[in-house]
């Protein structure tokens, strides 16, 4: 159970001499309190949320809230308004909130910084930032897989904003799709929507004899995966893709 609300606290105490009392109509002493109201989550202050104040005749010890002040008494309250200061503490969450995200960015900016990526990463990425709309005409097996998935995907995918790129070598083709809307899939069709693009290529004369990279990306990150080995969905699939690039640091030239 979460516990949170408003709590008070005296900001300032201070005796008024000689101030007309509302009740019993007499000059006398006034105590004066101000109070700094914070918003709280189990107790710990999170940020002022505004103040209140209380003024006690002397001679009647009637307590009025600063909504009865009359104007002699509201004067006092200006005036040591002014010489109070609220604490510290009632700030204290958002100064520990601010200082995580703080700290979170130094950590976050360090490990940036020391971050190397390895060149089989930078070369994926490379053929990432090559992915069209609109493949040259040249392009004849982009061009294929792009058509048949124009007439297979539902027209509320927006098949036209997909984007593709097929990069081969003597023994090998990395296969790239992105497709902007795929968060509208059940991720239970992935796995039927990796064995369609396969079905599509394979079907190719010139992919007949290559092993087959394929890589399908949402609209940010690659969500599925699928190597002659393997086949990944989700976070980190990518890592699959490098494989095409040569064993661990090593590179193989592409088209």
């Amino acid at each position: 159970m979460i516990v949170y609300g408003s709590r008070a606290s005296t900001m300032s105490q201070v005796i008024h001499e000689n101030l007309p009392c509302n009740h019993c109509e007499t000059r006398d002493q006034h105590r004066m309190t101000i109070f700094g109201k914070y918003a709280h989550i189990f107790w710990i202050p999170l940020f002022p949320i505004g103040r209140a104040a209380v003024d006690e005749c002397g001679n009647c010890k009637k307590t009025i809230e600063k909504s009865e002040f009359n104007t002699a008494i509201l004067d006092a309250y200006q005036q040591q308004l002014a010489d109070t200061k609220r604490p510290i503490w009632h700030w204290i969450g958002l100064i520990l909130v601010g200082g995580f995200f703080i700290l979170s960015s130094i950590i976050g900016g360090i490990a940036s910084a020391t971050y190397e990526p390895e060149p089989r990463e930078i070369l994926l990425n490379e053929q990432i930032e090559l992915l069209t709309k609109t493949p040259d005409e040249a392009d004849t097996l982009t061009t294929k897989l792009q058509s048949f998935l124009n007439i297979m995907v539902v027209e509320e995918m927006k098949p036209q904003d997909f984007k593709y790129r097929i990069a081969l070598d003597d023994f090998k083709a990395l296969v790239l799709v992105k497709i902007p809307r795929l968060n509208m899939l059940d991720e239970a069709v992935y796995p039927e929507l990796l064995e369609t693009v396969e079905t599509v290529l394979t079907s190719q004369k010139d992919l007949e004899s290559k092993d087959l990279y394929i890589g399908i990306r949402g609209r940010s990150s690659m969500e599925m995966a699928k190597t002659p080995a393997d086949t990944r969905y989700g976070s980190g699939c990518e890592r699959l893709l490098y494989e095409f690039f040569g064993i661990e640091d090593q590179s193989v030239p592409v088209e």
